[in-house]
């Protein structure tokens, strides 16, 4: 986990409210991006890999896209052919959170003791929860599938697949459970890449994701236009140094708010290994 950026610039600022006896709830004051801070903070989820917004309230409006005809030429004089359609959702935002109990209040005092409790709560509780509701979506609406009796040969089916309907898939998404099989099913090595920039893994050309909210056989190729995600105000970490007064013991609490929609079905494909 890095201890640098934002995680560190709240850590800094809760450190700073206990030292002078004070509880606070604080957040990350610059967001570019949403879940920008996550993917400073190398989380192992989705999220940053797919389209993402930043709402203000409690839900946000999507659009779905679905596929009601076979595209073909259309002749001379005659209606063009409806072959999409579109329906309009209401995505709601939801609450992550986790808990940190029994921070010394010596210890809470200094920031780099605090960032590793600052990421347990937002990343290792809060966004990993997102990030299983994240793949719960992806198994639930996805359109397409992808099975082989290999790594390669399921994979390869889930792009035929994803492609067949107009999409271009870029992203691989796995499990820490299948990661390895997956990669040793390369057996001749051109299908596992490793780009050196930025040390993104790559196999038969698309970019893995490991998920930490993924478990075994868990898995999928998508374009990741098909899916967006939506953060909403935040994060935040409460820090209580009154309940455990007694004990000289600081509590964290961390809240990151929420959403996803598959807004292209037949953008994503579920892949299985059989």
């Amino acid at each position: 986990m890095a201890i640098n950026g934002p995680l560190q610039d709240l850590a800094a600022a809760l450190a700073t409210e206990a030292s002078a006896g004070r509880g606070s709830r604080q957040t990350i004051d610059t967001r570019d991006v949403a879940f920008g801070w996550a993917e400073s903070a190398g989380a192992p989820i989705i999220a940053p890999h797919v389209q993402r917004m930043m709402v203000d309230g409690s839900s946000f409006g999507a659009v779905i896209v679905g596929p009601t005809g076979t595209p073909a030429a259309v002749a001379e004089g005659a209606s063009k052919p409806t072959l999409a359609a579109l329906t309009d959702v209401d995505v709601p935002i939801k609450k992550y959170g986790g808990a940190l109990s029994g921070i010394s209040t010596e210890k809470a005092l200094f920031t780099q003791s605090l960032v590793p409790a600052v990421a347990s709560v937002l990343v290792r509780q809060g966004l990993i929860g997102f990030d299983k509701d994240v793949v719960a979506a992806l198994v639930a609406d996805a359109a397409e599938s992808g099975s082989g009796s290999t790594w390669s040969a399921a994979v390869l089916d889930g792009v035929a697949a994803v492609i067949s309907q107009g999409f271009l898939p870029d992203l691989l998404i796995l499990s820490g459970a299948d990661f390895a099989t997956a990669v040793e099913s390369q057996t001749s090595g051109a299908g596992y890449q490793l780009d050196y920039v930025d040390s993104v893994p790559q196999i038969l050309g698309l970019k893995v994701v490991i998920s930490a909210g993924a478990t075994a056989g868990e898995a999928f190729v998508l374009d990741s236009r098909a899916v967006t995600v939506a953060e909403g105000p935040g994060p935040f970490v409460l820090a209580d140094p009154y309940s455990g007064a007694g004990t000289n013991s600081l509590a964290l609490y961390g809240e990151v708010f929420a959403g996803v929609v598959v807004n292209a079905p037949e953008g994503v494909a579920a892949v299985t290994v059989a």
